[in-house]
């Protein structure tokens, strides 16, 4: 913009290149402790272009400024002026103006926000453990199903639906255990009756159907879709997909923002669909693991952030029926913001919010 009367110029081509992301994040990491978490984006209006960067509040605890740096001044001069002080904290004003906080009231007021936001991270560790996992090294699924989803998961391992460069492998598992739940001739229908269709494909797809004395399976490949899974008489369901993303040349190898909340809300909508409204089932165990993630970039439009360094991200929680039905989106976003966070990602809870309620309602915004 042009001092003065803020006319919006925008950037040349060369300085809007010159924003980069990890370069700044070097810049703050430099100065700034913790880091600051920030979204850099490139727009574009009416044919003119702007770099925005949006940051975001601090998660538990106050930004502290980590250097001096001086101002830029003539070397003789010997009065050292700085522009950021050591172990100061900065606040951004209502007049836009950033200014380091000297005044008691506005310390008190930071410091009770700071205790705010570590109670409301407290509050999520423990309604982990209440919802029967840990946050930190989530449950793998145990119990009476384990030999049956071993050799379900083990059919669908040379399949295109379990690319070892990325795919999902999920489990609904109710209890309690009850062999004959459903009837064989009946698994089709149950399955179809609960099927989610957000994006214009169902999840699960039912693709060429083989059946078992005490199960159904369905086997599909089509356009950017590769899917296996198994439908037993118990209720138990196995499911495994390939990313779709890595159909796509703009996006292999690449992870999606969208796709990961799509995804787990797709999952938790369907498990919901299947034993919301199921009498005979008390609770049931969600897994899911995301494979193939080694080395993958996470992608928010114009967003790249760092590759990650681990080779899957897991999930499992036991829900009885109630929290089933109520809590469903809300487990789909806990586990969208630990991968996102685990990622490099520290988007705003509200906006991820806000697109799974849009995607829920079929109001969603197709790249978003």
């Amino acid at each position: 913009m042009t001092d003065g009367d803020y006319d919006a110029v925008g950037l040349t081509s060369a300085d809007l290149a010159s924003f980069d992301q990890s370069k700044i994040h070097e810049a703050l990491a430099a100065h700034a402790s913790p880091v600051p978490t920030f979204e850099l984006y490139k727009v574009n209006r009416a044919g003119t272009s702007f770099a925005v960067i949006r940051v975001h509040e601090f998660a538990e605890v106050p930004i502290i400024c980590a250097r001096d740096v001086p101002v830029e001044k003539d070397p003789r001069d010997p009065h050292l002026e700085l522009a950021l002080r050591q172990g100061a904290i900065y606040v951004r004003t209502a007049g836009a103006q950033s200014v380091e906080i000297r005044s008691e009231a506005a310390m008190r007021e930071l410091l009770g926000r700071a205790v705010r936001r570590t109670r409301e991270t407290f509050l999520v560790q423990l309604a982990h453990v209440l919802a029967g996992r840990s946050p930190a090294s989530p449950p793998s699924a145990a119990g009476p199903y384990d030999d049956v989803i071993s050799a379900a998961l083990g059919s669908f391992a040379e399949s295109a639906a379990t690319s070892p460069h990325g795919h999902w492998e999920v489990t609904v598992q109710p209890f309690p255990l009850v062999a004959r739940r459903i009837p064989v001739d009946a698994l089709l229908k149950r399955l179809g009756d609960s099927s989610v269709s957000l994006r214009g494909w169902p999840l699960p797809d039912v693709g060429t159907i083989e059946r078992f004395d005490d199960a159904i399976g369905s086997a599909s490949d089509w356009g950017q879709h590769h899917e296996r899974w198994r439908f037993a008489c118990s209720g138990l369901f196995v499911y495994a997909f390939r990313l779709s993303s890595d159909e796509n040349p703009d996006y292999r190898g690449d992870l999606l923002v969208r796709d990961v909340l799509y995804t787990l809300t797709e999952i938790t909508e369907f498990a919901k669909r299947l034993y919301g409204d199921d009498s005979t089932v008390e609770s049931i165990a969600l897994t899911v693991d995301l494979k193939g993630l080694e080395g993958r970039r996470l992608v928010d439009g114009p967003n790249v952030f760092a590759a990650y360094r681990h080779p899957s991200f897991a999930r499992a929680a036991t829900l009885d029926r109630t929290r089933l039905v109520s809590a469903a989106d809300q487990i789909a976003l806990e586990w969208t913001r630990e991968l996102l966070f685990a990622m490099g990602y520290g988007g705003d809870r509200n906006v991820l919010e806000e697109r799974q309620t849009e995607f829920l309602a079929g109001t969603f915004v197709r790249g978003r």
